[in-house]
């Protein structure tokens, strides 16, 4: 069922339809004969395809075509490839029988289709037909290669895929092309292969295209005598090939090879293409090559042989002779020797030591090497040298020359190491200052500052506050860096003590009010150092009275010190003095006013004055006043304003200021007023105003000053006659107040009059275009009172036109009237109706024309849009085109348009009119003139001439046929054009001819250096035309030269001869080979540190050119011939030189230095006794001591003495002596021991006094004092006169201090000059000892006791102490000379 419905539904449609339908039928599972998809009476179907649907050309193919329909149709058949053989005939067109034999030309694809006419719907069918070439074999493995080869009927093998695992040697024995369409014939075993072992054998004429041959051999450097590809005995054209994997890439054996496109060569073992054999011949002129494993031995070209004929237009590569071959390289450094450089890293240095190293790099070339440096260094020949610390890269470098390659960087590193130094800070002690600072300075312990630098010396405080014990930080600023990177600084601290700072205190008291009493309000103040904060607190403070006074004496006591630097202060007084004022108390008065009737003015009535203020129930008198309301206005509790009050003076008001003024309140009230309606008359407006006011009609009346306008108001708006009318209330009086100072009354009266008001009607004038309906009527209103219009007319006006559609063009009435009105008296006023010109267009009929170089053109008029049966016509003064050129429907306007005719009045028309017309392009015919020029020379402009209209010009110019080549060649039209105006141009043509041109061939300018091989001879061309080069010339010009590789120094001829052009004729210019002197090179190895005094030394060096190298030596050394004799510490720097000779030019200095060393220590001896002893009170002078060292001779004043010793304080010194000489050998430190001691009482006898504790030693506890006993006084006193108290300082304190060390009370190992904190302990120590109230003042009766101390001498026992501390410091300082 579902099959006849198809069917018959293709029955009813077209045959494109129904093969649609077709195909749906074919998607339901219906089985449809081939070609035939729509089966039916108006169908047609092409049977089977014999002998198929591909065929060779020149083998018949046919079918039949048939129909079911029971009407013969006329059969024919179409072919839809281009040029095809088939043909009306190749069809029956009653059978549908279908005969063809295809020629080569139609090898393609066909597609043939079969049309039945004189039957329904003329249906169709088709067949697709490919025509192949049987010359050609597409293969897509390695037995339909083989097969193709052996077919001789193949002239073409197409390759359409890889192929891979070919284990023999695939042969190309006959004329064929091979198309490898990119793909790859893979190889594997060829090592073993036999009888052959190459991969594509080519032994017959042949081209190869777009192929890939790979060798496969596994070690392609294993020699076996396998190539990928090899062409034997025959010519080849290779194109866009790869040969890959063999021993070598192809081998051109006694044939003929061009090579073309890109040829890839890469992975072989020994090179890219070989030529061998007796006669074979490789142009590569048309090939780019590929080939990354090219590199020195393994070229990408070489002949086996050194004709240098085998390889042709070779130019892109470098050739060499390496052996019996000619090797040619892509790249020009493959074609070289390599050489590797030889490069010691080099040793790490410190900073100070040394400022350069000499290097020593080689080349395996010989050749010299070069070197770079980045980093903290710089170089100069092989010298590096070095300022800081930092580190240093050095590149070796070899650039290579026409026998070496470039040799590969070899890069080293060293490091310069900062220079290790250690810091000791010194022990310290100060006043509190605010600042860190040390006044003593550190040490450099260990290591030395490099020569040259300069090193500063500061050591710090931890700490800015007062304290014992705190860490003392040192530092060194070399050469102005506080971290210097070219030093490793080690810094070890020490410890010191910061005292209180005296503070005097400042007060300053306030000012007050008088209050009966005498105390003060005070501050007190002190002045730190700046940046502290540090604060006072007043005790107490008052007055000398209690009474008014300015600068009264205020007595301020009990100050103390506070704020957060506070601990590093003490007070000197804690009392002090200022003064300040007791201003006068101040009084106020309250007063009582009464209230009054407002009368515009502020005066009020003063009835009472009270006094408050007063001090302890004082009494006072005050008198006078004036009371001033703040306004005039109304109000309850109205402030009142009081001034000129008086204060009544006795002893008791000279304490107190009254104040003159107050404030108080009181009331005003409002005035009470009539105000009564007036008569007014007025014109009809709409609205109650009046023009006149009302009055006021009370007996009392305003306030003196004020004034008022009281409007009324009518009770109706309509016109009419005693209209009641009332006063407002709500009009302000002018009292500044709103009239709130007033109680107003209002009384109404019939006085008013309203009249009518004019009002005028106006019709508008109207206008309508001739032929138009009228327009509706309107009117205008003038005088109606705002918000009233037409609508508050008692009857509206009635407006009326006289006038229709037809009416003529002219002016006609429009009449108003029949408007009332009760309030409005009434004018009526007509208007105009105005009838214009209606507006028409007409029709420009404009005719066509040939370009004529005029805008004139030919036009008629036809009016458009009249009336019905209206007679008018149209006409006009003239008519021209928008412009003179060619152009399809281009404009044309008419101007003076006008109208005619017997209603032409009617009608109005624009002046000017546009239409269209064409104006086609005129014929134009040119004749060339014939013209001659040189090769290289630009065209001149070709001549011609033409029957162009006159006035008009050409563009462009003739032109001719391509070609710069020496010739004749035809002109053209070229460029040349007259523009749109004119059709094609019809050339009468001629001929340009071209002459070969000059070219100067010069030999080029060549050097070499002695002894070389000559250098390439190359030839420069001068000015070549046409884009031209020397590639372009049918054989190049060639230089030669007499001159050989041991030719003398000199200028020799280089001469260009031999060039051969159809385009040029050459001159030739002859060059100049140079031949310069050789350089040459000194080697001169490293030398190594000398200690002063070493033996004489002999140097070597010598030069590759063989010649004798001449010394100089400068710095501590001197050298004779080759002797090196060491004068002094110091660099020592030796010059190797070589001067030359006359084929030889003189030889860089090569220059090496090393460092003569001083190692020998200075000797320190002292001038006088190791030991001294002096007396407390005496004066100490060191005799001193001498220095002297090997290499810097005497150094005594280099010495650096420390001189500790106090002649005040009792003890056991230790003077020290260290020097270093100029290489930083410190000697071994010497000493002198000093003992300070008391001297012996020259009276002796008993004392009642009580004895100090022992003194400190030391190394040894100090005893808490003793019990008072008796004690020998010293021989000389010192006498004390004035107190003594915190914050004292002078001669008296150091004294004081003496005797307090001397007697243990006092911890300090030298008096400071201050009397602080410590100070004060020990004094109370003392006090205590020698039963004084231990108050810390030194009085009068301390002072007593201090007056009778001496010096006490030293007992045994203490003696004793203080010669063993002595001898274990000497143990300690040999422990740090010998290390045990």
């Amino acid at each position: 069922m579902f099959t006849s419905l198809i069917r018959r539904a293709a029955k009813q449609v077209s045959p494109t339809v129904a093969t649609f339908i077709s195909i749906i039928a074919l998607a339901g599972g219906l089985m449809l004969p081939s070609g035939a998809l729509a089966v039916g009476p108006s169908s047609v179907s092409i049977g089977a395809v014999s002998p198929g649907t591909s065929v060779d050309a020149g083998t018949s193919v046919s079918f039949t075509a048939s129909t079911a329909n029971v009407t013969t149709p006329v059969f024919s058949v179409t072919d839809s490839f281009g040029g095809s053989t088939v043909i009306p005939a190749s069809i029956n067109s009653s059978t549908g029988s279908f005969s063809w034999t295809p020629a080569v030309g139609d090898i393609g694809s066909h597609t043939l289709t079969v049309t039945a006419t004189g039957i329904e719907g003329t249906p169709t069918d088709f067949v697709v037909i490919t025509v192949v070439d049987p010359a050609v074999a597409n293969v897509a493995s390695e037995s339909e290669l083989r097969a193709a080869l052996l077919d001789p009927i193949k002239t073409t093998i197409n390759i359409t895929a890889n192929v891979a695992g070919i284990t023999q040697t695939v042969a190309v024995e006959r004329a064929v092309t091979i198309n490898g369409g990119g793909h790859s014939l893979s190889f594997t075993g060829l090592e073993t292969a036999v009888p052959y072992d190459d991969g594509v054998a080519i032994v017959a004429a042949a081209t190869v295209n777009n192929l890939v041959v790979n060798a496969g051999l596994a070690t392609p450097a294993a020699w076996v005598g396998t190539y990928a590809i090899q062409v034997f005995n025959t010519t080849a054209t290779l194109n866009n090939v790869t040969a890959t994997r063999g021993n070598g890439g192809i081998l051109v054996n006694n044939s003929t090879v061009t090579l073309t496109g890109a040829i890839n060569v890469s992975s072989n073992g020994f090179g890219g293409v070989e030529t061998s054999g007796a006669s074979p011949s490789l142009n590569v002129g048309a090939a780019t090559f590929t080939n990354t494993s090219e590199a020195y031995g393994l070229p990408t070209l070489w002949e086996d042989g050194t004709t240098g004929t085998e390889i042709i237009n070779h130019e892109a590569f470098t050739r060499v002779i390496k052996g019996a071959q000619y090797q040619y390289y892509l790249v020009e450094t493959n074609s070289r020797q390599p050489q590797a450089i030889t490069f010691a890293d080099p040793a790490d240095q410190t900073y100070g030591d040394a400022t350069s190293i000499i290097l020593a790099p080689t080349a395996s070339s010989g050749l010299t090497v070069t070197l770079g440096v980045t980093g903290d260094c710089s170089v100069t020949g092989f010298t590096v040298s070095f300022s800081d610390a930092g580190s240093c890269t050095v590149t070796a470098s070899q650039s290579g020359d026409s026998t070496y390659a470039p040799a590969t960087n070899v890069v080293q590193s060293f490091t310069i190491a900062p220079r290790a130094i250690t810091v000791n800070a010194t022990t310290a002690g100060k006043v509190y200052d605010r600042t860190n600072t040390s006044p003593e300075l550190p040490t450099l312990f260990a290591g030395t500052i490099a020569s040259g630098d300069v090193a500063v010396y500061s050591q710090t405080y931890a700490s800015v506050n007062v304290d014992n014990g705190i860490v003392i930080n040192p530092l060194v600023t070399i050469n102005g860096n506080p971290a210097n990177p070219n030093y490793a600084i080690t810094y070890n601290a020490s410890s010191g003590s910061i005292t209180r700072a005296p503070l005097t205190p400042t007060a300053n008291a306030d000012d007050k009010v008088y209050d009966g009493d005498a105390s003060a309000e005070a501050t007190a103040s002190v002045t730190p150092i700046s940046g502290d904060t540090v604060t006072a607190s007043v005790g107490a403070a008052n007055f000398d009275t209690k009474d008014v006074g300015v600068g009264k004496l205020v007595n301020v006591t009990g100050i103390t010190l506070g704020g957060a630097q506070e601990g590093n202060y003490y007070l000197t007084t804690t009392a002090a003095t200022t003064t300040a004022e007791i201003e006068k108390a101040p009084l106020t008065a309250e007063v009582t006013v009464s209230d009054k009737v407002y009368d515009n003015t502020t005066t009020g009535t003063i009835t009472a004055r009270v006094a408050t203020g007063l001090v302890l129930g004082e009494v006072v008198t005050i008198n006078g006043g004036t009371a001033v309301f703040d306004t005039e206005h109304v109000g309850v509790g109205k402030t009142v304003s009081v001034t000129e009050l008086n204060l009544v003076p006795d002893a008791v008001s000279a304490n107190y200021s009254l104040t003159d003024s107050d404030s108080t309140t009181a009331s005003i009230t409002a005035r009470p007023i009539t105000v009564t309606a007036q008569a007014n008359s007025k014109v009809y407006d709409g609205i109650d105003t009046s023009v006149v006011n009302a009055a006021v009609t009370s007996m009392l009346g305003l306030a003196a000053g004020d004034t008022a306008t009281f409007t009324q108001t009518y009770d109706a708006v309509d016109v009419g006659t005693a209209i009641a009318m009332s006063p407002t209330d709500t009009d302000v009086v002018n009292d500044g107040n709103d009239g709130d100072n007033y109680s107003v009354i209002y009384v109404p009266a019939n006085v008013g009059t309203i009249t009518k008001k004019a009002l005028t009607i106006t019709a508008v004038d109207k206008t309508k275009v001739y032929g138009d309906a009228n327009p509706v009527a309107a009117a205008t209103y003038s005088g109606f009172v705002d918000g009233e219009d037409e609508t508050d007319l008692d009857t509206d006006v009635t407006l009326v036109i006289v006038a229709n559609s037809q009416t003529d063009v002219n002016n006609h009435p429009i009449t108003a009237f029949g408007a009332t009105s009760g309030n409005y008296l009434i004018t009526h006023v007509n208007g105009n109706l105005s009838i214009t010109k209606r507006p028409i267009t007409v029709t420009v009929n404009a005719s066509n024309k040939v370009y004529d170089r005029n805008t004139t053109a030919a036009a008629t008029l036809t009016p458009n849009g009249l009336l019905f049966g209206d007679a008018v016509t149209a006409s006009h003064t003239g008519a021209t085109f928008d412009t003179q050129n060619v152009g399809s429907g281009k404009t044309v306007t008419t101007v003076g348009v006008a109208l005619g005719g017997a209603d032409a009045g009617n009608y109005s028309v624009a002046a000017t009119a546009t239409g269209v017309a064409d104006v086609t392009a005129r014929p134009l015919n040119v004749t060339a003139t014939a013209n001659t020029k040189v090769y290289g020379a630009a065209d001149s402009a070709f001549s011609y001439t033409s029957d162009i209209v006159s006035g008009d010009s050409f563009s462009g110019a003739l032109g001719r046929v391509a070609g710069e080549n020496v010739g004749t060649y035809a002109m053209n039209v070229g460029t040349l054009s007259a523009g749109s105006n004119y059709d094609t141009i019809a050339l009468t043509s001629a001929n340009l001819s071209i002459t070969p041109a000059s070219l100067t061939v010069t030999a080029d300018n060549k050097s070499k250096t002695y002894g070389a091989a000559n250098p390439a001879l190359t030839v420069s061309y001068g000015a070549f035309q046409n884009g031209d080069d020397e590639n372009d010339l049918d054989t190049q010009p060639t230089a030669s030269t007499l001159a050989v590789t041991g030719s003398n120094a000199g200028l020799w001829d280089i001469t260009p001869a031999g060039g051969i052009s159809d385009n040029y004729s050459f001159v030739y210019a002859t060059g100049t080979l140079t031949i310069n002197k050789a350089n040459q090179v000194i080697t001169f190895g490293s030398l190594t540190n000398k200690s002063f005094g070493s033996a004489d030394f002999t140097v070597t060096a010598s030069s590759d050119s063989l010649l004798s190298v001449a010394f100089t030596a400068t710095g501590a050394c001197t050298v004779t011939g080759n002797s090196v004799h060491l004068t002094t510490k110091g660099l020592c720097s030796i010059t190797a030189t070589q001067v030359g000779d006359t084929n030889w030019n003189a030889a860089t200095s090569v220059g090496q230095s090393f460092t003569v060393i001083d190692n020998t220590i200075p000797v320190i001896s002292l001038t006088g006794s190791a030991t001294e002893t002096v007396f407390l009170g005496s004066t100490y002078t060191d005799a001193g001591a001498t220095a002297t060292d090997d290499v810097d001779g005497v150094l005594s004043g280099s010495i650096v003495t420390v001189n500790p010793v106090d002649t005040n304080t009792a003890g056991t010194y230790t003077v020290t002596y260290n020097v270093s000489d100029s290489s930083s050998n410190a000697a071994i430190q010497v000493t002198r021991t000093v003992e300070v001691v008391a001297r012996r009482s020259s009276g002796g006898g008993g004392s009642n006094r009580a004895t100090p504790a022992t003194p400190a030693v030391p190394g040894v506890s100090p005893a808490i004092p003793a019990v008072p006993q008796g004690r020998v006084l010293g021989a000389s006193l010192y006498s004390f006169s004035d107190d003594i108290t915190v914050g004292s300082t002078g001669g008296d304190v150091t004294e004081l201090q003496s005797i307090l060390i001397t007697g243990g009370f006092l911890k300090i190992t030298a008096p400071t000059g201050f009397y602080g904190p410590m100070t004060i302990a020990a004094v109370k120590l003392y006090q205590a000892a020698h039963g004084i109230p231990a108050t810390g003042y030194v009085g009068p009766l301390t002072l007593a006791a201090l007056n009778l101390e001496g010096t006490p001498a030293l007992t045994s026992a203490q003696q004793l102490t203080s010669l063993f501390a002595q001898l274990k410091v000497l143990q300690d300082k040999l422990k740090q000379i010998t290390g045990n």
